[in-house]
C-alpha cells in the first residue's frame, strides 16, 4: 500500500495516459508494467508501476486498452 501511494502522489494523482490525450482523470488504481508472473523482484519497484483511471482499468479487462496481458490491478 505504501508503494501504491507512492506511485499515485509521484503521478500526481492523474492517469498520465489520459493526460497525454488531452483528459484529466484522476489515477485510482496501480498495475505492473511488467507482469509479476515474469518479474517477481519488481513487485515493488516504482519504475514497473503506473496508476491508471478507472475507466481505462475496466477497459484492460475488455483487451481495448494498451496495456501488456497479466498487468495485475493492486486496489486500496
Amino acid at each position: 500500500r505504501r508503494v501504491r501511494k507512492l506511485v499515485l502522489q509521484r503521478d500526481n494523482f492523474i492517469f498520465q495516459h489520459c493526460l497525454k490525450l488531452g483528459r484529466i482523470k484522476p489515477a485510482t488504481e496501480v498495475h505492473h508494467i511488467k507482469p509479476l508472473r515474469d518479474y517477481p523482484e519488481l513487485s515493488l519497484d516504482v519504475s514497473n508501476l503506473i496508476g491508471l483511471c478507472r475507466e481505462c482499468h475496466e477497459m484492460t479487462k475488455l483487451r481495448k486498452f494498451d496495456v501488456p496481458v497479466g498487468v495485475r490491478v493492486i486496489k486500496a
